[in-house]
């Protein structure tokens, strides 16, 4: 994922929709409906059967609308930068994740093939060659929550390039379509609110742990690679709010991606007025 982007995005998608909103008011829900575009596909080094492979799997989902049909485009322009990278996000969907899928695959034969002829040149009888040649790379884009003005979407990505394990990472972003623009945490918090949301961050992996201390807790491996403390990284829904934290962020690989749901009436005395939060209490 082109992280880097997704920050900076934010300001040319702001852009964007501030343009569109000049003209095209967005209604209550956006009118999108969604389209999907699916890939698998496995190619081996020196196209021969035989060799090792590498394999993709392109999973995207994207926003199209009649009535909106400037927001949904920007939306989908930003969907490619932040899942693909900015060299792909002017170009159309289907194209577009074509392209990813056929410099994913050239990339790995360039990189790979002259290493994998020599290994093989030098193969002693009986052995095998190391499983660290077959390539994996999975990238899905989906839309946990759209309802009234609020659309979610998660970008997952995990990837294996040979060693002791792959990696993987989940994005939650939330947009305010009335707004146009994505929903920040001091949009949904007043005040000074993140040494008490902390702390019920830590309260919430207790009762989910099942644990009585935050000793207990940090024992257990969490908060071992990084501070717990409110992220941006989250999925606002009428459940509540779920932040995310990715591997190594807060805790070790082997203890997986950590999700911590807050439901509102856990968190509803540091919460402002916002119109999204006042759809999602209804």
């Amino acid at each position: 994922m082109n992280k880097k982007f997704t920050f900076v995005g934010f300001l040319v998608l702001l852009l964007m929709f501030t343009v569109s909103s000049c003209t095209k008011p967005v209604g209550n829900k956006g009118n999108f409906t969604f389209k999907q575009i699916q890939v698998d596909q496995q190619a081996h080094l020196f196209n021969n059967e035989e060799n090792p492979a590498c394999h993709i799997q392109i999973d995207f989902n994207y926003p199209i609308s009649e009535k909106e049909s400037g927001l949904a485009d920007s939306l989908t322009t930003f969907l490619l930068a932040s899942s693909l990278g900015d060299k792909y996000m002017n170009l159309a969907p289907q194209e577009a994740v074509q392209h990813y899928v056929k410099d994913y695959i050239t990339e790995y034969q360039k990189d790979l093939e002259s290493m994998y002829a020599e290994d093989k040149a030098n193969q002693e009888p009986g052995t095998e060659l190391g499983a660290w040649y077959s390539y994996t790379r999975n990238v899905k884009v989906e839309f946990p929550f759209y309802e009234n003005n609020l659309l979610s979407y998660l970008i997952s990505f995990d990837e294996y390039t040979g060693g002791a394990h792959g990696i993987y990472m989940y994005e939650y972003v939330n947009i305010d379509l009335e707004k146009r623009a994505p929903i920040l945490l001091e949009d949904l918090f007043v005040g000074d609110y993140t040494e008490e949301l902390t702390k019920l961050l830590w309260e919430q992996l207790m009762d989910d742990e099942e644990v009585n201390s935050r000793e207990e807790l940090e024992e257990r491996g969490y908060g071992s690679t990084g501070d717990l403390a409110p992220t941006r990284n989250f999925l606002l829904n009428k459940e509540g709010i779920t932040f995310c934290y990715n591997v190594y962020e807060i805790a070790p690989y082997s203890m997986g991606a950590i999700r911590i749901k807050l439901p509102f009436e856990k968190i509803s005395h540091l919460l402002g007025s916002s119109e999204i939060i006042k759809d999602l209490l209804k």
